[in-house]
C-alpha cells in the first residue's frame, strides 16, 4: 500500500477502535471486546437470550444449545 493508504487506514483503525469511559488506555490494558475472536449471539426483540465467545477459532456452540435457546 501506498504511503496514504497506510495513513488512512491508521486513521481509520484510530477513531473506530473502542475507548475506555475515562477516554484513555492504561499502558499495556487491551479492552474487553478486541480480545474476543468471535462469537455467536442470538437475540429475542432487544433481548440478548444466547451470548457464546469463541476461546479459539472455530470453537463454536452446540446448535442445539442455541435453538432451545430462541425457543425452537
Amino acid at each position: 500500500m501506498s504511503p496514504g493508504k497506510w495513513w488512512s487506514y491508521l486513521r481509520n483503525v484510530a477513531q473506530l477502535a473502542p475507548k475506555p469511559k475515562g477516554g484513555s488506555f492504561k499502558l499495556g490494558e487491551v479492552p474487553t471486546g478486541v480480545r474476543v475472536l468471535g462469537g455467536t449471539y442470538a437475540l429475542n426483540g432487544g433481548a440478548v437470550v444466547f451470548s457464546h465467545e469463541d476461546e479459539v477459532p472455530g470453537a463454536t456452540p452446540e446448535i442445539e444449545a442455541v435453538l432451545k435457546a430462541v425457543g425452537a
